[in-house]
């Protein structure tokens, strides 16, 4: 079965202003997305999911298909997989799902999710967390944490048939550099310095 990278990448943004489309190490956001895909061994076609006719403009400008949403009201990632599924039901394909706002990736980290059939998660084995007044995840005493546990960290999703991001229970591990969402403009010097760290040390593919 083919894979389609999807790419969810709407126009209105809360905390960043035109955040999918603003300049970032020298191209819109969504461009590295877009981009990965396209240099993934495993990945047949790249998919943008938009209601916005720049972010349209500017994904097809750099080579991927875009497909506009039919409701405006989509508030959920789930939301957004149905709309395109229930509007193209003929199309029989696996979907892998890249946020944007998650660029620090490689297009082998979503070749691995591929075969994996996984979601990118990065390991939290140093995080001591508390239920209040009383420690949730380790021992008081001798800071024994209870075991380790995984992040989601919103990269990739390997989709299930039904185009579950959670349909699948496979993780696939990516170091906390590699792991940074752009949520708010604090996010966005910090996370620009470990994508140029990532186009030094694994290879420049916006080429």
């Amino acid at each position: 079965m083919k894979v389609t990278a999807f790419i969810p990448a709407k126009s209105f943004s809360q905390r960043i202003t035109c955040k999918n489309i603003k300049i970032f190490c020298g191209y819109p956001l969504i461009f590295w997305s877009i981009r990965a895909a396209q240099k993934a061994k495993l990945v047949s076609r790249v998919l943008v999911s938009t209601d916005g006719k720049e972010i349209a403009k500017i994904a097809k400008s750099y080579g991927a298909e875009v497909v506009f949403r039919t409701k405006n009201n989509l508030d959920t990632l789930e939301e957004v997989i149905s709309d395109y599924l229930n509007n193209y039901p003929k199309i029989k394909e696996r979907l892998i799902l890249l946020q944007p706002t998650s660029p620090v990736r490689t297009p082998e980290d979503i070749d691995n999710c591929i075969y994996k059939s996984a979601m990118s998660v990065c390991l939290e084995d140093d995080l001591f967390l508390w239920d209040k007044s009383e420690p949730f995840n380790f021992q008081k005493d001798n800071r024994k944490l209870y075991g380790k546990y995984y992040r989601e960290n919103g990269s990739i999703y390997s989709c299930s048939k039904e185009g579950s991001r959670y349909g699948h229970k496979n993780f696939y591990s990516m170091p906390k550099w590699k792991s940074f969402e752009l949520d708010i403009y604090e996010d966005w010097e910090m996370c620009e310095y470990f994508m140029r760290k990532l186009l030094k040390e694994e290879g420049n593919y916006a080429v």
